[in-house]
């Protein structure tokens, strides 16, 4: 925990400087590449996308304070239910900036710009902005992403990402520059970079998904492959467009919004199939039933019920003993074997044993 913190704090201080080195160094090199005229553009299209992403509202650290407190409390359903809630917020957030932010690209900021621009400088922002508005949009809900991160104490992690991603992206950028390409090449290696970033979170996330066994982590690592699969769209629209073929864009749109249906309708099942009771999975049951056989002075199993409620699971058992054995020796057994079912399952909240005498149980005299 505390080299988590020394290494997120020394983190956030290279990242600060890593921030001060660009803002010097990167408008010279914009400038001159761009030339003052396609730099004004694409100032205006990234101002734009400054405003919008005040629409984030500071829920991050509301999340993060719930989602501790919850799991504080050994309440991890309601942590995942919070962290669900919150990535819905920021999905209509999202999609509040990517409507704002086209309505912005195609209509107003001509408006606005028609007498100052020329017409290939509208162009070129309706296009730039375009891009940069899609990948705010998928970024918002993100934030939930972030949040979880920082509740779960995983700071050196969220730094490195954020530091991966500026470097790969106005790396990219430069690379582009010094090839010869314009302002809308560099909002294509932003989204490029965007892919690569959120498939590596959707692989990490759905890794501590297995491992805490989340609904709230798996969902959201499927919505940063959704984030990502969005992105590869955006680059397909865009890279049709400068080829001459414009109908790649509905295309991939198509594609990746089936694909994205197809995600919400797994993890809606999981989510409902956790929400209603249901018996665990038969080898599961055989696995304890073993467990309990092999526990010492039980004779054999009378009954026994599980039930599955969200990421928990309920054990009520039935064992026969001996008759003769005196209720101190009994309760021992039965201890036993509530013992041994809670060390093999984790997951296992309640484990209920109920002792029959032997013949009670069978019906048949010793």
């Amino acid at each position: 925990m505390l080299n988590e913190k020394r290494a997120g704090t020394l983190l956030s201080y290279v990242q600060l400087m890593l921030n001060v080195l660009i803002g010097i160094i990167y408008t010279p090199i914009l400038l001159r590449y761009l030339g003052s005229s396609e730099y004004g553009v694409y100032s205006v299209a990234t101002a734009v996308i400054s405003f919008l992403t005040m629409l984030d509202l500071g829920f991050g650290q509301t999340l993060v304070r719930f989602y501790v407190k919850y799991r504080a409390e050994d309440r991890q359903q309601k942590a995942d239910a919070c962290a669900g809630a919150f990535l819905v917020m920021y999905l209509l957030l999202g999609a509040a900036a990517l409507a704002i932010g086209l309505s912005l690209a195609n209509r107003f900021l001509p408006l606005m710009f028609g007498r100052k621009f020329t017409p290939v400088e509208l162009d070129t922002l309706r296009r730039v902005l375009s891009v940069l508005v899609v990948n705010l949009a998928c970024s918002f809900p993100l934030s939930v992403f972030s949040s979880l991160i920082t509740a779960h104490e995983r700071f050196a992690f969220a730094k490195l990402a954020n530091i991966a991603s500026t470097l790969l992206t106005y790396g990219g950028i430069l690379l582009v520059l010094v090839q010869g390409y314009r302002s809308v090449a560099m909002a294509v290696v932003t989204t490029a970079v965007s892919i690569a970033v959120k498939e590596g979170m959707y692989w990490y996330t759905m890794y501590y998904a297995k491992k805490l066994d989340s609904a709230a982590f798996v969902a959201d690592a499927w919505h940063h492959r959704s984030d990502a699969l969005s992105s590869i769209g955006a680059f397909i629209g865009i890279l049709g467009s400068r080829m001459g073929y414009p109908i790649l864009d509905p295309i991939a749109s198509l594609v990746i919004c089936l694909f994205i249906l197809k995600a919400a309708y797994d993890i809606f099942q999981d989510a409902l199939a956790k929400m209603v009771d249901k018996a665990c999975p038969e080898e599961v049951v055989n696995q304890m039933r073993e467990i309990i056989l092999a526990q010492e002075g039980v004779e054999g199993i009378d009954d026994i019920k599980t039930r599955l409620f969200g990421a928990k699971m309920y054990v009520d058992v039935e064992i026969s003993v001996d008759g003769d054995k005196t209720l101190r020796a009994a309760h021992e057994i039965a201890n036993r074997v509530h013992d041994a079912i809670e060390d093999a399952f984790p997951e296992v909240k309640h484990c209920m044993v109920h002792e029959n005498p032997t013949e009670e149980a069978t019906g048949m005299p010793k």
